[in-house]
């Protein structure tokens, strides 16, 4: 070969080799924002725990789910690559790339804990495909031929202190080798399971029925030993981080004593008797209300203290948002909500928020009302409509007619807050004024039949119908209890009553918040049970005054879950004797007394048992 023909050779493979490196920019660039994206996730995460207190940097932004693991992969495309050559920047490169998976698999562990068995699963088989996957690219390149980083290692670095920070006093107890060694039941409790399950095979040969059990036993065991391994080797871990940083830790408590001392002896010399004075009562316990697993060590107080810090915070949030109308509405209820069983004689099933809508619309269609007082009447009703949807989504199930109830509603309630429409129809400027208050009720009743025809022709008006119906019932009671009443004919005077009926009712529901609160504390989801906690107390500061006004009042006796539906409370307040209970200091006296605590126990407490 000539050399100009080597010339021109060596120049076609250059210009191919630019070709095909041309777009490694634009892969460059990806890969950079995808990696961006992680360590700004991971930076939230630290921030977020710095912020709330929480050492063990919770995963709030970057967590396990499908959406990070496809970024992760975009991230780590370098090291799966087999086809790139191996200059020295693209081993340095790989080589990042390599740290930075490790360092994301070190904050992705605390996300774990706040998933179901099954997400787990599915979670970590996707991540170990892609680690596995990099793994094996990687020892293949090796037998054949360094910003989200620092980031990174924060929050593992962290955790690996404030692990070993709580589990320090185990070295205090003479067994704590012992207890370093040994496996809790619950570590190996879901293969134990798995592994006495049958399988669900249909296979007739016994011998092949024999096979796979003894396959599945072997498979199962296997699990459970490297398990176990895992746990054991993790504890000893544990347990020589603790024994090289134990010198440190003492150091600081020693000093912590110290400065303590210090300041005591220097206000003790200043004011002897404020000493005596400054002791304070010996402080609740909080560590008898944690629930821990076997074997796991207690949480140090300034962890409780930061926990109820953040419970007490968002107590005072819910202080600071508290409903001033609901509360002026409530404040007009009667002592045995009587309107609960007054607003409608017919016995048809109903839910609470139904009926406050209905006669909400009524008050509103009443001529010679001033429009403060509608306002004011609409604000209300919609701050307790917010609570009350609440009541009924704690204690009505997805299959139960309450539900549909609910849908109808809400479909009259949004136009009647937004636009002062009950169903399209304008309530101010139906042809009202000058007409008597029996008039007004009367042409409701036919704006309801009227609407309740029409959309029954309507294949989508099934919520519609139902709040036309409402409408007829309730506005033939109306017609039926003020026809002969002479205070009624004033529209002022049955607006006022209309307003006492529906603080009857919601305060009735509204009763049953206390429930509704322990039941959002005692929430079985792991993954919505911190969420859940945290609405709870926040609704616990909303209501707090809410509370001690429907304290005073009388309430039916229903147990269990009975007081929750309208439709017992009618029940039970429709019967000739209705015994009930005054929610008062002094009764509670009464009752407390040796003679009267049976009674009370049987006939005169509001019994309600939160099934979990």
């Amino acid at each position: 070969m000539t050399d100009e023909s080597c010339c021109e050779h060596y120049r076609k493979q250059e210009e191919e080799q630019r070709q095909y490196d041309s777009p490694m920019l634009w892969i460059g660039i990806y890969i950079a924002a995808a990696s961006l994206v992680c360590s700004v996730a991971m930076a939230g995460d630290v921030i977020h725990g710095i912020h709330r207190k929480k050492l063990w940097f919770p995963c709030k932004f970057f967590t396990v789910n499908a959406a990070s693991l496809t970024v992760l992969a975009v991230a780590t495309k370098l090291p799966v690559d087999l086809t790139t050559r191996m200059q020295e920047d693209v081993i340095d490169t790989k080589l990042i790339s390599t740290v930075f998976l490790i360092t994301i698999m070190g904050n992705f562990l605390t996300s774990f804990s706040s998933m179901d068995s099954n997400a787990i699963l599915v979670n970590i088989v996707a991540l170990g495909i892609l680690v596995i996957t990099i793994a094996v690219n990687e020892c293949i390149q090796i037998v054949t031929g360094r910003f989200g980083m620092a980031v990174g290692a924060i929050a593992p670095a962290c955790r690996w202190f404030t692990s070993i920070s709580f589990t320090r006093r185990k070295l205090r107890n003479d067994n704590h080798h012992k207890e370093f060694t040994l496996v809790e039941t619950y570590w190996i409790q879901r293969w134990v399971e798995w592994k006495k399950r049958p399988l669900p095979l249909r296979v007739r040969h016994l011998k092949c029925k024999k096979v796979i059990e003894d396959v599945n036993i072997f498979g199962m065991n296997l699990c459970i030993g490297i398990q176990i391994g895992i746990v054991i080797t993790s504890k000893f871990i544990q347990l020589i981080s603790i024994n090289i940083t134990l010198p440190l830790f003492s150091c600081f408590y020693y000093c912590k004593r110290l400065k303590e001392k210090l300041i005591f002896d220097s206000s003790a010399s200043t004011d002897r008797g404020s000493s005596e004075q400054g002791i304070s009562s010996p402080e609740l316990d909080l560590n008898d209300y944690v629930l821990l697993l076997e074997g796991e060590a207690k949480l140090p107080n300034r962890i409780l203290k930061n926990m109820c810090l953040q419970m007490n915070k968002e107590i005072r949030k819910g202080q600071n948002q508290q409903p001033k109308n609901l509360k002026e509405l409530l404040s007009k209820s009667r002592s045995n909500f009587k309107g609960v069983a007054d607003f409608d004689i017919s016995q048809v099933s109903n839910c609470w928020t139904r009926p406050v809508v209905t006669l909400t619309t009524i008050a509103i269609a009443l001529p010679n009302i001033e429009n403060h007082r509608v306002d004011g009447l609409i604000s209300s009703v919609s701050e307790g409509l917010s609570y009350a949807n609440l009541v009924e989504e704690s204690f009505s199930s997805k299959g139960d007619d309450v539900l549909n109830m609910k849908r109808a509603a809400h479909v009259a309630w949004r136009s009647i807050e937004l636009y002062r429409k009950w169903l399209e129809k304008d309530l101010r400027k139906l042809p009202l004024k000058g007409i008597s208050v029996e008039e007004t009720l009367q042409t409701l009743l036919d704006v309801a039949e009227k609407a309740a025809i029409e959309f029954l022709k309507d294949v989508t008006g099934g919520p519609k119908v139902l709040a036309t119906n409402s409408m007829c019932r309730i506005t033939q009671t109306m017609l039926k209890d003020y026809g002969g009443n002479e205070d009624a004919h004033k529209d002022g005077s049955l607006f006022e009553q209309l307003s006492i009926m529906i603080a009857d009712i919601l305060g009735a529901c509204l009763s049953n918040l206390p429930h509704v609160i322990i039941r959002k504390c005692y929430c079985n989801a792991i993954e919505e049970r911190e969420k859940s906690v945290k609405h709870a107390t926040r609704l616990l500061g909303e209501t707090e005054e809410i509370l001690e006004i429907l304290g005073r009042h009388q309430l039916p006796c229903l147990s269990g879950d009975r007081a929750a539906y309208i439709d017992e409370w009618r029940t039970v307040m429709m019967q000739k004797e209705t015994p009930s209970i005054l929610s008062s200091p002094e009764n509670e006296t009464i009752l407390s007394s040796p003679e009267n605590k049976n009674a009370a126990s049987s006939s005169s407490e509001l019994h309600i048992d939160v099934d979990e």
